[in-house]
């Protein structure tokens, strides 16, 4: 592994053992709690948030943080997300919570440093396989296993539309979207969705899915991942508005895609 992404990694591994591994199919009732209406958490998102940012300001960053679940209980966090001038950094400490509750293994942790409105480093963690997906702005997108060798990644071309497989999400999405999302479900050959935006997003890095969408952009969802799928060859942009995702994008028709060929056919399907 590059000496340059070794005590992220670090920082990450040890989280995930000391506190992540050992709550994953141990947890109790009253160690769950609900942030809002389907939205839960849990004391092992709480502490490994704790723990990854004194793990960030040990390594002598002066940058800010902004945590899922730190937000979550202040969410004017989230309305200044464009007023900030100095780098920061976005962290989910467990994506993919309501799998972790229900002992469904796919589940993340991100984080990603952002500066000038840009995210320039990110890092998807799978704690159960100890498998490393790391990103830099123009340095590209890797994955390590068990912190050895790194392997380049590239998304690759995607195939015609009816050979796609990809995921659609209309948790968050209003009828007339859903109605648009449907309309591209007819048209390809497979969907499931992970239930969690770093499996999402890394195995379109990986070019083993063709599509996603999102429509709730939240930083610590996104932010990672974004930069990952960038840098291997990927895209995210607004369907609707032509737009890039950039990590003040809250909500939007979003899709994810393997390269921009792909991404033109589905927005021919989509878009309003």
């Amino acid at each position: 592994m590059e000496p340059r992404f070794k005590p992220l990694y670090n920082l990450l591994r040890q989280t995930a053992e000391t506190i992540i591994l050992p709550r994953f199919n141990n947890l109790e009732a009253d160690e769950i709690e609900e942030k809002s209406p389907g939205d839960r958490v849990t004391i092992a998102d709480k502490e490994a948030e704790h723990h990854l940012i004194a793990g960030l300001k040990a390594m002598g960053t002066d940058a800010l943080f902004l945590g899922e679940e730190s937000t979550a209980e202040n969410p004017k966090l989230l309305e200044l997300v464009d007023q900030i001038k100095t780098p920061y950094w976005v962290l989910d400490p467990i994506d993919g919570t309501q799998n972790f509750i229900e002992g469904n293994t796919t589940f993340c942790t991100m984080i990603a440093l952002v500066q000038q409105g840009l995210p320039v480093l990110s890092m998807i963690y799978f704690p159960l396989t100890d498998t490393l997906f790391a990103a830099e702005l123009g340095r590209g997108a890797y994955r390590f296993e068990n912190g050895g060798q790194g392997e380049r990644l590239r998304a690759g071309q995607s195939p015609e539309l009816f050979n796609m497989s990809g995921a659609l999400n209309t948790h968050y999405t209003d009828e007339e979207l859903t109605d648009r999302l449907n309309h591209l479900a007819d048209r390809v050959e497979t969907l499931k969705s992970e239930r969690c935006a770093g499996v999402e997003y890394s195995l379109l890095a990986q070019g083993q899915k063709d599509f996603a969408n999102f429509h709730r952009m939240l930083p610590w969802d996104h932010v990672p991942g974004t930069l990952l799928l960038n840098e291997a060859g990927g895209v995210v942009r607004d369907v609707d508005t032509n737009a890039f995702y950039r990590p003040n994008a809250l909500k939007g028709n979003f899709m994810l895609a393997r390269d921009m060929t792909a991404w033109e056919r589905l927005q021919s399907v989509v878009a309003r």
